[in-house]
């Protein structure tokens, strides 16, 4: 189903969630909250800081923009710290797959619930933010 509820953890909007990124262990690396989060959209700022690779902002926003609950590939935009990018997502069993490109990259960004929170792959990082 197209909705971020099932790949996404629990709505925890206005509270604070912990950024965490895998090296050899898991380490917070910066904090954030949800904006807004509903079915279709997901609003969410932080800070953090990796050392070596990125200290500051972290913002993202995603919005599957067809609305249908009961696609499992659409049109989406996704917008990374500003930057707006038109995307498509795919449902792959239990992860919604983001794909766009950026300054001339593709890119796919892979959301699935766990452990509480929201695991984020495809970036430089294995990720997860959560409570």
């Amino acid at each position: 189903m197209a909705k971020l509820e099932p790949y996404f953890g629990p709505d925890t909007t206005g509270k604070t969630n912990r950024i965490m990124v895998q090296t050899l262990w898991w380490n917070t690396v910066g904090h954030g909250k949800y904006d807004e989060f509903g079915d279709y959209k997901a609003v969410f700022s932080g800070n953090i800081k990796i050392a070596g690779i990125y200290s500051g902002d972290f913002d993202l926003t995603l919005t599957l923009t067809d609305k249908n609950p009961g696609a499992t590939l659409g049109p989406c935009i996704i917008i990374l710290n500003g930057a707006s990018h038109e995307g498509k997502y795919t449902v792959s069993g239990k992860e919604l797959h983001i794909a766009f490109e950026a300054e001339n990259k593709s890119y796919v960004i892979k959301f699935h619930a766990g452990g509480g929170g929201t695991y984020v792959g495809g970036l430089p990082l294995y990720g997860w933010i959560g409570p």
